[in-house]
């Protein structure tokens, strides 16, 4: 858009530059915030046999699709389990092991962003209730995170929509853009891998 005479064009409003971070190795190194919750669970006591038989029974019953594409798409280790005890525990495991892991560097740029007027959003794999945790500890209020199907009150163990990884993440991020009215052309991603 060309400002009156035509002479300049006129910068994007920042509302309508976004800044898409990906989580796990992007603003949390090394493991996913997701193996940092079951390592924690395991740690704890709150990961014995029933959830390690429900892990094995998911791998067999989802082989086609590969032992990490079994997993990706189904969480045996949340089946059953209440929603307020998962949020508890991810509370306790987000406090102690995974907000430690946090890049500083990541941070600052998810807070420049902030300063700038643009809007953030944090686009993961991982379970929403983990990503929802980092979000509101930045400070972030857009969050597409892997949702997870409820019945009545516990988890099922199921994705409740699209598991955000690979071109689902791509189409994700796509809807998002479309929804916002994001100029792309002047704004950002930020992530560690094409997948």
């Amino acid at each position: 858009m060309s400002a009156p005479g035509g002479e300049h064009p006129t910068p994007p409003s920042p509302t309508n530059v976004a800044a898409i971070f990906d989580v796990d190795n992007t603003l949390l190194p090394g493991a996913t915030s997701e193996r940092v919750f079951i390592i924690y669970l395991m740690r704890n006591g709150h990961y014995g046999a029933r959830a390690t038989l429900a892990t094995l029974a998911a791998l067999i019953r989802h082989a086609r699709l590969g032992p990490f594409g079994a997993l990706r798409t189904h969480r045996p280790y949340l089946r059953g389990r209440r929603e307020a005890e998962v949020a508890r525990l991810a509370d306790t495991a987000f406090a102690a092991q995974i907000l430690p892991r946090l890049s500083p560097i990541g941070a600052a740029r998810v807070r420049w962003h902030q300063e700038q007027g643009h809007l953030v959003a944090l686009l993961s794999g991982s379970p929403q209730f983990l990503v929802g945790l980092l979000a509101r500890h930045l400070g972030v209020t857009a969050v597409m995170g892997a949702p997870l199907a409820l019945l009545d009150g516990r988890y099922t163990g199921a994705l409740d929509g699209l598991h955000p990884y690979g071109e689902r993440k791509a189409l994700l991020a796509r809807r998002f853009v479309a929804e916002h009215h994001v100029d792309l052309a002047a704004s950002y991603a930020y992530a560690d891998h094409h997948s």
